[in-house]
């Protein structure tokens, strides 16, 4: 799946006050998006490509 523009997918993660955020890019490859990491306020939590046939 390759949008045109980026998609973004959002959610909570259950039982915490915390939220997330997937972004899927025009190229295929996908960003998954956390919490805050010490004193960063949204850090990246982790990303890859998958090709589907």
């Amino acid at each position: 799946f390759r949008p045109a523009v980026v998609q973004s997918i959002v959610g909570h993660f259950a039982g915490h006050e915390t939220s997330f955020h997937i972004d899927i890019d025009t190229n295929g490859s996908i960003t998954w998006w956390g919490p805050d990491i010490g004193k960063t306020p949204i850090a990246t939590r982790g990303n890859g490509s998958y090709f589907i046939k």
